[in-house]
């Protein structure tokens, strides 16, 4: 049964990743012209899971969600794309049977996501790093 639910999550990501290159929408016109539309916090972080279970699963790692009740204008796509990414980092440096925590709050005018593994962390002299293009830290 879990098989066939994250199969099925898998397989509704494909058909809206079909969808968008259907549409005409690659990658840079997506991030140039994005589709900004409200979304529950809740909702999406419960989408970055189902997207990422079946890869937890493997490991038998635990995603631990705590979500704030806020309505957000974004583009679903794009931030379900960084979500994953977030998300899929933690299970790549967590150890097996660990515990992911993924949180989002309410800060002023902002929401603030928040992932929480139990990996080795980023190095303080690479952190400068982090947001260079086409740079993978080690």
């Amino acid at each position: 049964k879990q098989v066939c639910k994250s199969f099925k999550n898998n397989l509704n990501s494909m058909i809206s990743l079909v969808s968008s290159i259907a549409e005409g929408l690659d990658k840079s016109e997506r991030m140039l012209n994005p589709v900004i539309e409200e979304r529950s916090c809740r909702i999406i972080m419960e989408n970055a899971r189902a997207a990422t279970e079946a890869l937890f699963n493997q490991r038998q790692i635990k995603l631990e969600i705590s979500s704030c009740d806020e309505n957000l204008q974004l583009d679903q796509h794009l931030i379900s794309r960084v979500m994953v990414n977030f998300l899929s980092n933690a299970f790549k440096y967590s150890p097996d049977s660990a515990l992911i925590k993924f949180s989002a709050e309410r800060r002023a005018n902002a929401v603030l996501f928040n992932v929480e593994d139990h990996g080795p962390g980023i190095s303080p002299d690479k952190i400068g790093d982090l947001f260079q293009k086409y740079k993978q830290l080690e």
